[in-house]
This record gives structure tokens, C-alpha cells and sequence, in this order.
């Protein structure tokens, strides 16, 4: 799944096997964006870190992916 990570806390490592593309994607309007960082103390604008899977869904033209929690998706450029 997604993770909306700021430039400072970028580069997530995965877990329980997952492993994340190290070249995230823009979501939507970024910077001027309402995707934020989803570490709690942060309130930075966020870039969108996908799984290796859905980065080759995003090469083959995909735009929405859904975050872990499955409370929201975010569309990227």
C-alpha cells in the first residue's frame, strides 16, 4: 500500500516483505497539496512512496492508490 512520507522522512523501509520503489511519485498539485507527511509530528507536504507492485501499475498508467489504513486514496500526477 502507499505511504505518504515529506522528503525528510522519505526513503521508507518496508515491512513484513514489502519493499518500496526508491523513486516516489508527486501526488496531485504537490507541493500545493493536501496530502501531508503521515508522521505524526510533521506537517510538511508529502510525496507518495509505492510498493514495487503498484509502481509498475503506476508505469502502466495507473493514478489512484490507497494508503494501509484504508481510509483514503490519493491520486497522483
Amino acid at each position: 500500500m502507499a505511504l505518504a512520507r515529506c522528503s525528510a522522512h522519505g526513503y521508507p523501509e518496508g515491512r513484513n516483505g514489502n519493499v518500496y520503489s526508491r523513486d516516489p511519485v508527486n501526488p496531485l498539485g504537490y507541493p500545493e497539496t493536501s496530502t501531508m507527511c503521515g508522521r505524526t509530528d510533521c506537517q510538511h507536504p508529502a510525496l507518495i512512496w509505492l510498493l514495487d507492485g503498484e509502481r509498475a501499475e503506476y508505469d502502466d498508467g495507473k493514478r489512484v492508490f490507497g494508503y494501509d489504513s484504508k481510509v483514503a486514496r490519493v491520486r497522483v500526477e
